[in-house]
């Protein structure tokens, strides 16, 4: 199944915990991702069953300014049965927690599902041998001097064939330094993380990882 293109004002929320489940997706529900404070957080997810990995992934956020919705209103049925992995999740209102509470809560739903990727099966498969149980850290390094280079290889990620390019390096270890001839940015999980040189070092039982 390939993903289809959709309008999201085509696409009407419908209340997915009273909705019937689609034939060929797979639902579930009250999923917990983290905390918020010293509540559980839950999200919603569906996805097709007999899709080819990797899907695309769509997190759904619900309205609300921030104070007020909820996950289970969604459109996420509808995004399974065009091909995607989709997931609506909580996050803790302004009634509840102050901001940036809420944007934080987005965040780690973020993160907690690019940790389970390969169990999902979605996004692009740029560390094809990455595990989240087998105690190594993967990194994959590519050549890249301009935003046309980067576009190409983003392409060839989503085709699984960038490992073929020339100068690429597949790294697995427990600490992994990453240097360069000049200082270069370093984002991490989307956050500034200062410039290169980088290590990178594996602490064993300090991040939890939920695999439902």
């Amino acid at each position: 199944m390939q993903a289809q293109s959709f309008s999201p004002t085509a696409i009407p929320a419908i209340r997915t915990a009273e909705a019937p489940t689609p034939k060929g997706i797979a639902v579930r529900r009250n999923v917990i991702y983290g905390k918020g404070g010293t509540r559980d957080l839950h999200a919603d997810i569906a996805y097709p069953k007999s899709a080819p990995a990797p899907l695309p992934a769509v997190i759904f956020i619900h309205g609300g300014g921030w104070k007020e919705g909820t996950r289970k209103e969604s459109p996420i049925l509808y995004l399974a049965q065009a091909g995607y992995f989709a997931a609506s999740i909580d996050y803790r209102l302004t009634d509840e927690a102050r901001w940036p509470a809420q944007i934080q809560d987005c965040k780690l739903a973020v993160r907690r599902l690019r940790a389970n990727a390969a169990e999902y099966g979605i996004g692009f498969p740029i560390l094809p041998q990455a595990r989240s149980d087998d105690g190594l850290l993967d990194i994959c390094a590519l050549p890249c001097k301009s935003r046309g280079e980067m576009l190409t290889l983003l392409l060839k990620a989503a085709a699984g064939e960038h490992l073929e390019v020339e100068g690429a390096q597949y790294r697995r270890g427990v600490r992994i330094t990453v240097s360069s001839d000049e200082p270069v940015p370093v984002q991490v999980d989307g956050e500034a993380g200062g410039f290169t040189p980088l290590e990178v070092e594996l602490l064993p039982t300090k991040v939890p990882f939920i695999v439902p």
